[in-house]
């Protein structure tokens, strides 16, 4: 009779397991690690961990999950280093006027500029001289100190500063410590023709990482076609 009931048991614990990763489903992570994220590591050691991770998974950049916009561009002078593209942003008459700014090697590689369909320039805004204006090739202390002068313009006060996602290839931001949540997404091929999509959040609790929020779903890829 004990062995039936241990078999029981058994059987009972290898169906809840099974049902508990079949997919979509979330896991809550607080203790040990997951993919070499550590439970307990600081910021600075999480980032480290999400650098490894990167070059083993489709992962390229991570959310800071809250933060906002900026009003000035002395807000983000701390910050450009580490971020390969800002954006201008306002609402003009009802539509989103914007201006996408990409460094590479700390120069501006291209400047996208427009409304609902922006194009790509080698100068913005396109009526003021070289000398004040973004230009390819720009450094980013050029850019923005050319940034600072254009706030002085009455007609610039209302654009928006938005950071992008932190790139995992550029070193730790040091205000991402001021944030308690991070967010990030890859896709791993499980078995042709099947991609799992892991979507993550990173909570932190007294400057240390508290917990892992891992929800999982596999999806049927698409062929070129887009079938």
């Amino acid at each position: 009779m004990k062995r039936i009931f241990y078999l029981f048991v058994l059987v009972s614990i290898f169906f809840s397991c099974k049902k508990e990763q079949t997919p979509p489903y979330t896991e809550v992570i607080k203790k040990g690690a997951k993919w070499g994220i550590q439970i307990g590591s600081s910021p600075a050691e999480v980032y480290v961990q999400l650098q490894k991770l990167s070059k083993e998974q489709s992962l390229y950049n991570v959310a800071v999950v809250g933060r906002k916009a900026f009003t000035s561009p002395t807000q983000l002078e701390a910050l450009l280093p580490y971020y390969h593209f800002i954006t201008l942003s306002r609402f003009d008459n009802g539509l989103l006027d914007r201006v996408v700014i990409s460094f590479k090697d700390q120069a501006v590689e291209y400047i996208i500029a427009g409304n609902s369909l922006p194009q790509s320039t080698e100068k913005w805004p396109s009526h003021l001289p070289d000398e004040e204006a973004f230009l390819i090739n720009d450094s980013k202390q050029q850019m923005y100190q050319k940034l600072k002068s254009l706030y002085q313009r009455p007609e610039f006060h209302t654009y928006e500063l938005i950071l992008s996602d932190k790139p995992l290839d550029l070193p730790f931001d040091p205000d991402m410590s001021h944030y308690n949540e991070w967010a990030f997404t890859f896709i791993s091929i499980v078995s042709y023709p099947t991609a799992g999509q892991s979507q993550v959040r990173l909570i932190f609790k007294s400057g240390k990482l508290n917990q892992i929020i891992h929800h999982y779903s596999e999806h049927p890829l698409m062929d070129q076609s887009g079938k």
